[in-house]
This record gives structure tokens, sequence and C-alpha cells, in this order.
């Protein structure tokens, strides 16, 4: 049997009664939430462990796209993205926690976090606008509009960040576009000449993971950049990755795996809050998996920082529906 199940749909969590009374059940509750969060490459690389107080988030490396991500940079992103809807999760529904970030355990999975759930915990104004978006949220792939963002939504994204060493960045010249492109083209050349990496997107694209979409727009971009085809006209068409007023960055002082991590709470939390304020996202990060393309595109930008999220950023209609999700008792470990 598939590992989706379609009668079984993961996004329709809004409105379900939360468990009263058995605690297993309560923190299995607040994972529901955590597997809507977006992965790179709709991998889903997450595993959980649930011994009350405690839910361990977990790596599943069958999960991660080695040819794309040799050192797990894009793992420990998604698995960012995971923990912070569970503890946007866990603070609208009372609890307080603490995080240790890739603990000591002994276990066939590598840990990235233990996350430890108290009473007495309470959301803030603004992440309440988060955890409501959790079951809205989604990557939009769709042509954005050229319509500017306004300035006070770019302030209330900048906001959302809060950790020390990270930052946001926005871009919106045409020039750094076309630098940023051309660090994609020849990131896209690179990815679909690793027969590994070509099985990987083909497969996740027969099950559904990845959209058909991204894979024909991303192989007329590859043959564009082989033929010199014009770059503007190319810039004009459907599902172009930087056809958006603004591309974001979020960056890193300090490029360790717990950094990681803490990019992709802080990507989590800016979609949220950009689905928050009607704005689209969509992540064009598969250029930063490899260190050739990182140092590249740092290169390019004169950036003083690790680069560990880029991603387009505007309005956009509305995708008619969700990527699949892994019913939660698929990614739950036994006791």
């Amino acid at each position: 049997m598939s590992a989706y199940e379609p009668k079984i749909t993961p996004w329709a969590v809004k409105g379900l009664p939360f468990p009263q009374k058995d605690a297993r059940e309560q923190l299995l509750f607040l994972l529901r939430f955590a597997i809507l969060a977006p992965s790179i490459y709709n991998t889903q690389p997450w595993l959980f462990r649930v011994a009350p107080p405690t839910i361990g988030l977990l790596a599943n490396p069958a999960q991660r796209f080695a040819a794309c991500d040799p050192e797990g940079r894009h793992l420990n992103l998604s698995l960012g993205c995971a923990l912070e809807n569970l503890l946007i999760a866990a603070e609208h529904f009372g609890f307080a926690h603490n995080v240790e970030y890739f603990p000591e355990v002994d276990d066939a999975y590598p840990w990235a976090a233990a996350v430890t759930l108290a009473s007495g915990g309470s959301l803030a104004p603004w992440r309440q606008h988060l955890f409501d978006c959790i079951p809205a949220r989604h990557t939009n792939h769709r042509r954005y509009q050229e319509r500017p963002v306004p300035a006070e939504a770019l302030r209330a994204l900048q906001n959302v960040v809060v950790e020390e060493g990270v930052v946001l960045q926005f871009v919106e010249d045409v020039e750094t576009h076309q630098r940023i492109r051309e660090v994609l083209d020849r990131a896209d050349a690179q990815l679909f000449a690793d027969p590994n990496a070509r099985q990987a997107i083909l497969e996740s694209v027969l099950e559904g993971t990845i959209a058909v979409g991204w894979l024909a727009s991303t192989l007329g971009r590859i043959a564009a950049h082989a033929l010199r085809l014009d770059a503007l006209a190319l810039h004009r068409e459907e599902g172009a990755p930087l056809h958006a007023p603004l591309v974001g960055l979020i960056l890193t002082q300090e490029d360790d795996r717990v950094q990681q991590v803490r990019a992709g709470q802080v990507f989590e939390r800016v979609h949220l809050m950009a689905t928050y304020l009607g704005l689209s996202v969509q992540p064009i990060n598969h250029a930063l998996g490899l260190l050739s393309n990182r140092q590249a595109l740092i290169a390019a930008l004169h950036l003083d920082a690790t680069p560990q999220m880029l991603f387009r950023l505007g309005f956009a209609e509305p995708e008619p529906e969700h990527t699949p999700r892994r019913p939660l008792e698929s990614v739950v470990l036994a006791d």
C-alpha cells in the first residue's frame, strides 16, 4: 500500500476536538499540525517518538534526497519547519515547552530535537495568527502578480524573526534577481545531470509528492539555459522561478545543524505570516544543497552570512489543492 492513503486527509485538522484526558493522545493531536509543515521537495523527512511529557523529533534518512542534499542541510531545514508548527500548536492548546536540539539519545534514528511540554503555556496574539494559518498554508508554484508587496507587510514578516544570528533579507531589483537566476540555472542543470537525483525526483513525481508542473518548468528552464534563449522572455514564462516581485533570503551567521533547524523554524514562521497577510510563497532552495552552489550565490550577492533558505514572495491565485501528507500513524514510531 502507498504511504499516502486517499481516504485520510491530514489537512482536515481544523475543528477537530482536542483530547481532554489522555496525555499521549494530546501530544499525538499536536503532531497533526507538525506534519502539515513544508519540506524541501516535499520529502517530509520527520519521525516522532511520543513519551509524555516529551515528543522526540527524529530524522528519517530514508526520506532524504542524498544526491541533492549530501550534507543533510535540507533535511534539517525541513525538520525545523515541523518543529515550529509543533511549538505553535502546543502554545495554542495551553502548553509551555522546552526544546533541546540534537540531544544524545540511544535510538536507531537521529534526534533533531526533544520537546518537553508542561501546562501553563499561552500563545501570543501574533502567533495565534500563525496557528490559524497552519491548515491553510501551501506552497504556491503559480505565476505571481507584478504588484509590489506593501512595506507594512514586509515589516510584519521581519518581526517574526526573533532568533539571534538569523537574518531575513528581501531582494527586489532585477539585476540581483538575474544573478540569482543564473545560479539556479546552473544548479538545475547539475541536478538533472546526476542519475541518482533524476531517479529520486522521478519516484517522487510518480508518488505525487513533487508536482508535475514543477518538473516541467524546471526542465524548460534547463533547456532554455542550454540553448541560451532570451532571459527576459524566459522571465515572463509561467512558472519561472523568479517571476515574483520579491525574493526572500534567510541567512545565518553560524552554519551548524542547530542553526539550520532554526532557519527552518524562521522560514515556517515567515510562510505562515505571509499566508495570514494574503501573500504566496515558494521555496527555490534546491541550489543551496550543494556547497559549490552556495558559494556561487554568496559570491554573486556579496553575502557575509550563509544562505539557508531562498524563496519567492508575492501575490498569486491560490493553488487548487494541498500537496499530499503522510498520515500521522505512518510517522509516529512505536514505543
